[in-house]
């Protein structure tokens, strides 16, 4: 079993319910103390000292990061926010703040939260989370309750993600001892370019029959990658998904990686959720930040894509395509894509009570997740048998799939993850699916230190999104790995997987992992033969803290 959202079993005595009592009481005072300050603007001597109790003497470094956060201030455009806020997302978002909170009456909460938020962009000054604090009006009080629950959960999270870590080092080095020792010299570099020149070019396809709960286009945007000259034989085919708020462009480096190794490698645009439908929203010109239909629409328009190549492979491709062993790579909402197709069934029945919680749970990506409760309560059926084995980069899907939807697939999948997901945390999320899988092969990579998005401010320009932070977002001055790491580890496990070339097991291994290792942004891998080991010491971090329904503050 995975991570579990059911709340553990109460075990609350009435010795209990007094400490917990007389904590929220003395919160209750510090808040009162506390906004005396606030209201004096004294901003950094508040979060000083509310960093400095929570995190002890002890942890320097922590209260250093608590204090950053705390003082980050906001620049927000108005009408943008706004515009957000009207989504479904944006609405969602709006729930899960307002349970923070007790307003006075029969007040709506969502929409006196928006006010004040709102107000708050339009002051010169921004905000932040302590100015949110003083500007707080003194009818709205703290939800201590889901305060101290969210805060538990939080905790939860983070020292999972770092037991997780240690573990799948520690199982990556058990498995890299049972294999020889991996001579990088002594192998050619997949983390280098392949032999062939790629070319690139755009198709304009003709999209599929429409289908029942879908919001199909008439034509199909695809970026192409082909290795110029074309290689001898049956080229293999590998389709990119995108993810939300993307473009196919976001995973050229990795298109034109397997290009050069002889892979023809073609992206299509997803135009329900990609930049465009958000750039769309914040000009004002969409009222969602991604179309409901999506969820259907994505692996519709790869298998339309697909057939579409069958039909042209004899006349524009002469016949060098080889669409029956398909590789599938879907970073985000794209990874649903890519589960999806490779036989992954949407679960409403494991979705709509996760989403019962989902407003209190620190799983970010459930925002996303939760949006397919609006379609049609239907089976949905989007395996295509020509894909033969995917890759799944920081992969969302955990409750829109669950164990039971998961199974289904039996194809080969990697599934690339970051400790640093705050989007789609590592342990509720990737390694979830990982250990769900039951097909003959399938692998975990992880990387220290990647995150879902690695360039914030290159997504804020792309976006045109307006707001600024103080202190400023900062530019990435480290080379990473990480693209190299993908690079080498998709070529190695498509050319295995699809190829069955028997040169790519020394690869796709924990030694050759550990033998590209470049600390402190570490990579490991681990294989099927791992998981069971894997559930055995995850065991005691099955259940994240849960709310109790009592919502009293």
């Amino acid at each position: 079993m995975g991570f579990v959202n059911s709340p553990p079993k109460q075990v609350d005595s009435n010795a209990g319910k007094t400490v917990r009592k007389d904590f929220k009481a003395f919160l209750l005072q510090v808040l009162r103390r506390t906004r005396g300050f606030l209201e004096a603007q004294k901003l950094p001597y508040v979060a000083h000292k509310a960093c400095e109790i929570y995190l002890g003497e002890t942890h320097k470094v922590h209260q250093a990061k608590c204090r950053r956060i705390l003082r980050t201030r906001l620049e927000v455009n108005p009408a943008q926010l706004q515009r957000f806020l009207h989504t479904s997302v944006g609405n969602d978002l709006l729930g899960w703040l307002a349970r923070f909170f007790h307003l006075p009456g029969t007040q709506n909460q969502k929409h006196a939260l928006q006010d004040l938020l709102l107000q708050m962009a339009a002051d010169p000054d921004g905000f932040s989370f302590l100015s949110f604090l003083r500007r707080t009006p003194h009818s709205i009080q703290p939800n201590l309750e889901q305060l101290l629950i969210t805060t538990k959960q939080v905790e939860w999270l983070l020292k999972a993600a770092e037991a997780t870590l240690e573990i799948v080092r520690e199982l990556a080095a058990a498995e890299a001892q049972t294999l020889p020792t991996i001579e990088v010299a002594g192998l050619p570099e997949l983390r280098r370019p392949g032999p062939y020149p790629v070319k690139q070019f755009n198709l304009r396809l003709e999209a599929g029959p429409q289908t029942a709960g879908s919001n199909w286009l008439t034509q199909l945007q695809v970026v192409c990658y082909q290795p110029d000259p074309w290689p001898i034989g049956p080229i293999p085919v590998i389709v990119q998904s995108h993810g939300l708020a993307s473009a196919p462009e976001d995973l050229a480096t990795y298109a034109e990686h397997l290009a050069s190794y002889g892979y023809f490698v073609v992206a299509p645009c997803h135009p329900g959720s990609d930049v465009e439908q958000l750039r769309n929203l914040l000009s004002g010109n969409s009222q969602e930040v991604f179309q409901l239909t999506e969820f259907i629409d994505r692996p519709l328009a790869v298998r339309a894509l697909l057939d579409e190549l069958e039909r042209q492979n004899l006349s524009r491709f002469e016949g060098r395509l080889n669409l029956s062993q398909v590789g599938v790579m879907g970073c985000s909402f794209g990874a649903y894509t890519a589960l999806a197709l490779a036989g992954a069934d949407l679960q409403f029945d494991q979705l709509e009570p996760a989403c019962g919680l989902t407003r209190r749970n620190p799983n970010i990506s459930l925002l996303l997740q939760c949006q397919a409760l609006g379609l049609p309560r239907q089976t949905y059926d989007f395996r295509d048998d020509r894909i033969q084995a995917v890759i799944s980069i920081d992969a969302v899907g955990s409750e829109l799939f669950g164990p039971q939807g998961i199974a289904p697939i039996q194809v080969p999948v990697l599934l690339i993850a970051g400790n640093q997901d705050v989007a789609a945390p590592l342990v509720l999320e990737q390694v979830r699916l990982f250990r769900w899988l039951t097909a003959p092969h399938f692998y975990l990579a992880l990387m220290q230190g990647k995150s879902h998005i690695q360039d914030m401010k290159r997504l804020i320009s792309t976006l045109n999104l307006q707001i600024k932070t103080s202190p400023e977002i900062p530019s990435i001055t480290t080379e990473v790995p990480f693209e190299q790491y993908i690079q080498a580890i998709s070529l190695a496990f498509f050319n295995q997987h699809l190829l069955q070339r028997e040169d790519a097991e020394p690869y796709l291994s924990a030694a050759y992992a550990s033998a590209i290792s470049s600390p402190p942004f570490a990579f490991w891998l681990l294989n099927q033969t791992s998981r069971p080991e894997l559930d055995h010491r995850l065991q005691e971090w099955e259940n994240p803290i849960e709310p109790r329904e009592n919502n009293g503050g």
